[in-house]
Formats: structure tokens, C-alpha cells, sequence
């Protein structure tokens, strides 16, 4: 029995003092911060809400003398680990009447006469000193009259008012003053790094402001950035429907803490997606076969600028025809257009030749014209007389209305051989071939009325080029001569010149023909007198 009472005088100790630890650690949690929460993110530097609860569960007495009190002490410990704490300075409060002062040591001081209360109030942490941008430490305590600690109770909250870091200097794209064009990749690549200095906030929204330059938002659009590494942010934009112009761009960041920073921007950038215009000249023009032409190109860009052109100055001019002279332009933006022109070669080449004299002289230019080349020259051109160098299998086309014509007709002149001192030219449509002597001149009836429409005459041979005169004429076949008619073969009648290295076909026949008459009168005169003497 006795053995029995001690086993319950034993489990009735342990009881005991389980129940007085029980109630030791509730006593020790009486306090209890409600405001700020764990975790939480104080972004403004003026005043932080504290609001705090106490359950009397110890046997303290307050007395309604104001001689018995309880104070409540706030520290801080900017360090967020515990230790070190630091008794807050400044205080503000509100509550309820049990609330009745604040001293300068940053107590709370309450005079109460129940058992239990709440109380709220602020800390102000605009002192960076002692309230840094980290992870904080709150501390709580209530002690009595006696300067016995009752309670006390932390919380670790974070302060971060520091902005995203952004400048201008991360923003790799677009730049300032640069010009940028769909002719290159089709979009504009918009690129910022971002990251919070102090690592307390991540980086949660970023988004691009695009103003033009009058500062009007374009397109009332706000793009919203994406973050597909580390610190990087961008987005690529078609700008095909923008107006060419100068922009600039915002970058708006802000973190998880709250904290935004809108100071970044690329200012006056060009976006320009329209080429340069301009025009292409050469002079001269028409130029002569192998003759120099120069081209130049005029062109300008009136939003990025012009960049540079790029042009055959000197094109061929060996053959003759209508070319291109093409001009490639380049602006700032990078946008490339070509310029063209045209130029015409006519019998083209400078071979200087002619007279001077009087005052000063004169210089006259032969055009040289390519074997198996045609230049086309004109009637009027003809009719004063038309010169060129031809080289073998070279011609000229033209259209002329001979003598007694009512429309124009179409020929050429070739030359189709040359030797040291003879050439061969035929004249077509239906042929009319002759054989000119350096310095000869002949007349051709190309249409056969009895009249003669050009005149042929080799100046000279030089270098295996024969220099040809052609020139329109119009006069009659004289009594006795045989000009060539359109559908033969057969040599016009040449009037020889000073100088002339042979005789015309037609007087060679005329003398061959006085000797065979004369030799016929001989022989039949030597007959007769033969047949008179046998009588």
C-alpha cells in the first residue's frame, strides 16, 4: 500500500512538472508579433507596421497607479541571423487606452489593469543606418515593473527599396543615334540585361516603351520583354509598318520586392527602311565607239543619309548599241538600291584626224567603226557627207530617198576587204559591188533612173582601216557614160584625181577598142593592095 501511495506521489510530480512546462512555454510565446509576417518585403523608407498581441499567462499584476507597468521594447538586427540587436529609437503608436506613452529609448510604456491586450504602432526605417536593404531581425519584449523580462518574440522580414539596375549602358540594343533596317534580318531585336543589385528581389516584369519623336506612344503598345537567360531580356519586333523616322525607347523594370526603374532608354535611334533615290547621267551621250563616256550617279537617303554609291565610271563603249550604266546606292540603315541609266555608242572609237587652221584651227573626229559591226547613220548625215573608219566586214545602214523617190529606201554600205591600197564595198539592197584606188571616187545609180544617188571615196588606208567617204548626191548619167544599176554588177565610171594610181576600166576599154579598129582598117588596107598588085 505504501509502495502504491509512492508511485502515485511519483507519477504525480512528473505530471507536474510536464504541466509547469507546459505552461513555462506558453509563457515564453506570450508576446506575439502578428504584423510584420515572416517573409515579408518592406520596399518604402518611412514607416513599418507593427502590431502585436500579449496573453498575460504568468501571474503579473498591473496596477491602474501607473506604479506597476509593462514596457515594450522593439530591436532590430539588420544582419537578419539574430544577435547584436539594436533598440529602435523612434516610435510612433495607436491602440487602445492601456497605450499611454513614448519615451526616447524607444519603449512602448502601458499601464493596464486586465490581464491580456494588443497593441499596434510604427517603426519608422527611413534611417538606413541602422535599417539596411537586407534580411531584418524584429525583436519584441514586454518586461514588468520590475524589469523582469515577461516575453519576448523575433520575426525576420526583408527591406529592399533598391531599384533594378538599368541604365542605358545594358541596353545592347538598340543604340542611340544608330539607324536600323528590315533590309538586313526583317526585325529589330530590343536587348537589356537587368539585375538587382542587392540579390534580395528577383527581376519579375520588363517591358519596352516605344515613343516616337514626338513623343506620342507607338502604336499604343507596350512590349513585354522575355527572359530566356541569366539577366538578358528581349524581344524581336517587325518594324515593316513603322513609319520611317527616329524613335525612342523606355525599359521599364520591376521586382518581386516592387521596386520599378524606368531610367533606361535609348534616345534617337532611326528606323529606316527606305532606300536611297537618285539618277544616273553619261556624257557624252551619245559617245562615239571607243570613245571615253564618264558616268556619274546622284543619290541620296533623307532619313538614315546617304552611305556611298557604287559605279562603272568609265563603261565599254567597243560596240555599238544602247547600254545600262548602273548605279548601286547604300544608306546608313543599310537599305541597298540600284540606279539605272543608259548611254548609246555610235560607231563608237576616236581616231583625230582633219585640218586646222584660221584662228586657232578646228579638229574633226573620224569614227572608227568595228569589224563586223553596223552603225546606223542618218539621211542628213549622208547628205553632208559621211566619213568613218571601216574595218573589214564593217558597215553602215541607212535610210534615203534617192533621186525621183517618193519614199525612203533602205541600204548599206560595207566594205568587205581591204588591201595596202585598194578596198571592195558593196552596196546593198540589191548588190552593187566596186573596187576604189586610195583617192578614187565613184557614183553608183542604186535605184536605176538614170541618175546618180551616192558617191563612194576611199581617202586612205591606214593601219588595215580604210577611210570611206559616203555621200549623197543626185546627178545625171552624162551622154557616153555607163553608170551601175541596181540589179548588175558593173563598175561605175571613177573620176580620177591628182595623184591617182590607176585608170578607169571604162577608158582602158575605149583605148583597146581605138587599136583593134585601127589594126582592122590595116589588115583590111593591106588586102587590097595585095589583090591589086596580082592583076
Amino acid at each position: 500500500m505504501v509502495k502504491i501511495k509512492q508511485n502515485y506521489v511519483f507519477v504525480s510530480a512528473v505530471f507536474a512538472a510536464l504541466f509547469i512546462i507546459f505552461v513555462a512555454s506558453f509563457a515564453a510565446a506570450a508576446v506575439t508579433i502578428v504584423s510584420p509576417i515572416t517573409g515579408f518585403n518592406a520596399t518604402s523608407r518611412q514607416l513599418l507596421f507593427i502590431n502585436i498581441t500579449f496573453v498575460n499567462l504568468t501571474d503579473v499584476v498591473f496596477n491602474n497607479d501607473g506604479a506597476d507597468h509593462l514596457n515594450i521594447t522593439i530591436y532590430v538586427n539588420s544582419s537578419g541571423t539574430g544577435g547584436n540587436f539594436v533598440q529602435v529609437a523612434n516610435l510612433s503608436y495607436n491602440g487602445t487606452s492601456f497605450v499611454q506613452g513614448l519615451n526616447n529609448t524607444g519603449n512602448l510604456t502601458i499601464v493596464n489593469s486586465t490581464t491580456n491586450f494588443a497593441a499596434w504602432g510604427y517603426i519608422n526605417i527611413s534611417n538606413t543606418a541602422l535599417f539596411q536593404d537586407n534580411w531584418t531581425m524584429i525583436n519584441v519584449s514586454i518586461t514588468n515593473w520590475s524589469a523582469t523580462v515577461e516575453s519576448a518574440n523575433n520575426k525576420t522580414f526583408k527591406i529592399d527599396s533598391t531599384v533594378p539596375l538599368i541604365n542605358s549602358a545594358n541596353i545592347t540594343s538598340p543604340v542611340t543615334l544608330y539607324n536600323y533596317s528590315n533590309a538586313n534580318t526583317g526585325y529589330l531585336l530590343l536587348n537589356v540585361s537587368i539585375h538587382d543589385a542587392r540579390g534580395l528581389s528577383k527581376i519579375e516584369t520588363v517591358f519596352f516603351n516605344i515613343t516616337n519623336s514626338t513623343g506620342a506612344q507607338h502604336n499604343s503598345t507596350i512590349l513585354y520583354a522575355s527572359n530566356p537567360a541569366g539577366e538578358y531580356w528581349n524581344i524581336s519586333i517587325n518594324t515593316s509598318a513603322w513609319a520611317d523616322g527616329r524613335y525612342n525607347i523606355t525599359v521599364w523594370a520591376n521586382d518581386t520586392g516592387g521596386n520599378l526603374n524606368n531610367t533606361g532608354a535609348v534616345l534617337n535611334f532611326i528606323l529606316d527602311n527606305t532606300g536611297p533615290t537618285g539618277s544616273v547621267s553619261c556624257t557624252p551621250n551619245p559617245v562615239n565607239q571607243d570613245d571615253t563616256a564618264t558616268c556619274t550617279c546622284s543619290a541620296s537617303d533623307s532619313v538614315a543619309g546617304l552611305n556611298s554609291t557604287s559605279i562603272t565610271a568609265s563603261p565599254s563603249t567597243s560596240n555599238t548599241g544602247t547600254y545600262n550604266s548602273v548605279c548601286t546606292a547604300y544608306d546608313i540603315a543599310g537599305n541597298i538600291v540600284t540606279i539605272t541609266g543608259t548611254y548609246t555608242v555610235e560607231g563608237v572609237g576616236s581616231s583625230t584626224g582633219g585640218s586646222s587652221g584660221g584662228s586657232g584651227g578646228s579638229t574633226t573626229t573620224t569614227p572608227t567603226i568595228a569589224a563586223g559591226s553596223t552603225v546606223s547613220v542618218t539621211e542628213t548625215q549622208v547628205s553632208s557627207g559621211y566619213s568613218a573608219n571601216f574595218n573589214e566586214n564593217s558597215k553602215i545602214s541607212v535610210s534615203i530617198k534617192p533621186s525621183g523617190a517618193t519614199v525612203s529606201e533602205a541600204h548599206t554600205v560595207a566594205v568587205t576587204a581591204i588591201t595596202t591600197n585598194k578596198v571592195t564595198i558593196t552596196i546593198s539592197s540589191d548588190p552593187i559591188t566596186l573596187d576604189l584606188s586610195t583617192g578614187e571616187t565613184k557614183k553608183v545609180d542604186i535605184n536605176n533612173d538614170g541618175t546618180y544617188d551616192l558617191s563612194v571615196k576611199l581617202n586612205s588606208i591606214a593601219n588595215g582601216k580604210a577611210d570611206v567617204t559616203v555621200k549623197k548626191i543626185s546627178e545625171s548619167i552624162g551622154a557616153g557614160e555607163t553608170g551601175a544599176v541596181s540589179n548588175g554588177t558593173t563598175e561605175d565610171e571613177g573620176t580620177p584625181e591628182t595623184g591617182a594610181e590607176g585608170t578607169s576600166s571604162t577608158t582602158l576599154w575605149t583605148i583597146v577598142g581605138i587599136i583593134a579598129v585601127i589594126i582592122l582598117i590595116g589588115l583590111i588596107a593591106y588586102l587590097m593592095k595585095a589583090k591589086k598588085g596580082r592583076r
